[in-house]
């Protein structure tokens, strides 16, 4: 989270934390201004489906509660089935969940950042055709998480989690990190050699 850079890709294993990365990583965004326009800020979180995008939608809002939001002052819309996932507070801030099933909902809006959740099932043109451009006018940012889904170049999150290595991309404001699950100690105290990792380890894929 205190790491400056423009697009943050992390390569996570499962039960890592990787929702609450992502909802914690754009909650400030609606407390601030667009260091552009000075409005308040829009984003998005887009999932392979809906349904992935919801998760991070809903704690984001579950935050605005905590902080002390009162609920007339948000705009609460939540139907995954028919795919309308949109808050707005009353003083302007927008956040949409969007799915990539649904490649015409994902041009149009210049937006300030944007959460591409689940990224190892995205495809690579979900980002470079569609989204890329949206934050171009306001300069706005991205992070991709995920579980790796191989090493295909087609692979959304194998692609950008590359490019985050190289240091001509670092100084574009690239960073990548590998987030296995056993460094999530909350939920595996014993890390990389806690009995659940070990015995998960002879059944999952490599």
């Amino acid at each position: 989270h205190f790491t400056r850079a423009r697009f943050k890709v992390i390569s996570n294993g499962r039960r890592w934390g990787k929702t609450l990365v992502g909802a914690r990583e754009a909650e400030p965004n609606a407390f601030t201004t667009s260091a552009i326009t000075g409005q308040p800020q829009l984003g998005w979180v887009v999932g392979p489906q809906y349904s992935d995008a919801d998760k991070e939608f809903g704690l984001i809002y579950d935050s605005l509660r905590k902080a002390g939001v009162d609920k007339d002052s948000i705009k609460f819309l939540r139907n995954v089935d028919s795919g309308n996932l949109h808050i707005k507070t009353n003083w302007g801030f927008e956040l949409v969940g969007k799915s990539a099933a649904k490649p015409e909902s994902l041009v149009g809006d210049g937006l300030d950042f944007v959460l591409m959740v689940e990224a190892g099932r995205h495809k690579r043109k979900t980002w470079g055709q569609y989204i890329r451009p949206t934050l171009s006018d306001k300069r706005g940012w991205a992070a991709f998480t995920g579980v790796p889904e191989g090493k295909s170049e087609h692979s959304l999150l194998y692609s950008l989690y590359q490019r985050g290595l190289t240091p001509t991309a670092q100084l574009r404001g690239w960073h990548s990190w590998k987030m296995p699950s056993w460094t999530n100690t909350i939920v595996f105290p014993g890390g990389r050699h806690d009995p659940e990792i070990l015995d998960a380890e002879d059944d999952l894929t490599k």
